[in-house]
């Protein structure tokens, strides 16, 4: 109860008058832990923490309602919405990847596409199965489905394998990597090609807020057909620093760095590694847009000490190669 109180006290007095203050002035990407490193920039408004480790909204967790504020105040700017009819263009220049698996979570993978379907022309979807049976029966609209059981007969995750193979599918010049539980905002496909187009940029990783919604919240977003309301909902918590679930990479740029390291197996690391590699393009590393995170239950095997460790473990090795190395490695073996 003690240390409870000190951790309340500590955020009441360090935390919470720099948060509101933030908050009142319309500048909510600038909220931060009190140990954070962080650098910014303007136009557009963004903040990079000056870490490799992602972390929870110290002063959200203490206080959730500072987390509903936060959410709301990021929506006015972002606002999220579902589209009633999902049609893709088949002619795209942006290709959204969604490598998938478990049935548990087709209505969560439906709230995306729609998110997607809704955030603007000239785009296209592809829904990656990687599982050795098909599960998923249908798809919204005109998205297009891969079934890609690993060749080797391998019944585990292979996330890697299926974003490469759907990159191979994909017409787009600009890919999308992106997660199957991520809904996001209205204007993300207009903000990337800003970024590509506009900014020059080979690689772009604009996310600055994720999210979580609870069950019920998350049953609200799936549910919804049009604009998506946000005013009442209390994030369980909110992340920051996360460099998967969403990034966006020139076809051309994704080839040239040696595409996913397929080497990594199971859940985790393959998105830091990735993201290290990501450094030798020009790139934008300033997180500015809010994704929300839709509720489903964890995944066989995610929560598995002995496995995120050895993950863990794989992916300190394999970081310890330099870069250049990776990439000429990755680049060597057969397409």
């Amino acid at each position: 109860m003690l240390q409870t109180a000190r951790r309340t006290v500590g955020a009441v007095i360090l935390d919470v008058p720099p948060a509101l203050s933030a908050l009142q002035k319309g500048e909510w990407v600038r909220l931060r832990n009190r140990a954070d490193v962080t650098t910014q920039i303007d136009a557009p408004l963004a903040t990079r923490v000056l870490s490799d480790k992602t972390s929870t909204l110290h002063v959200c967790d203490v206080f959730p309602g500072i987390g509903a504020r936060l959410l709301r105040v990021a929506a006015r700017q972002w606002s999220f919405s579902s589209a009633a009819e999902v049609s893709f263009s088949e002619n795209p220049d942006v290709s959204f990847i969604i490598p998938f698996r478990g049935e548990d979570r087709t209505e969560q993978l439906h709230a995306v596409i729609r998110s997607i379907a809704g955030s603007g022309a000239g785009v296209e979807c592809i829904v990656v199965e990687q599982d050795e049976s098909r599960r998923l029966e249908s798809l919204p609209g005109n998205t297009r489905y891969l079934h890609l059981p690993h060749p080797k007969g391998d019944t585990r995750w292979h996330k890697c394998f299926a974003m490469n193979e759907g990159a191979r599918h994909a017409k787009g010049r600009i890919l999308v990597f992106h997660d199957g539980d991520l809904v996001v905002p209205n204007r993300y496909l207009e903000e990337l090609r800003r970024l590509f187009d506009v900014a020059g940029n080979d690689v772009a990783f604009p996310q600055r807020f994720l999210f979580y919604l609870d069950a019920l919240a998350s049953r609200s977003i799936q549910m919804a057909r049009g604009h998506c309301e946000l005013s009442t909902i209390v994030p369980a918590r909110i992340t920051q620093n996360w460099v998967g679930g969403t990034v966006a990479i020139r076809s051309e740029a994704f080839w040239a760095i040696g595409g996913f390291d397929e080497r990594f197996v199971g859940w985790g690391g393959e998105d830091l590694e990735f993201y290290d590699r990501c450094q030798t393009l020009r790139g934008f590393f300033h997180g500015y847009l809010p994704f929300l995170h839709l509720w489903h239950p964890y995944q066989k095997g995610k929560k598995n000490p002995e496995a995120r460790e050895c993950g863990d473990d794989f992916t300190t090795e394999v970081l310890s190669v330099p870069r250049e190395d990776r990439i000429r490695a990755l680049r060597s073996l057969p397409q």
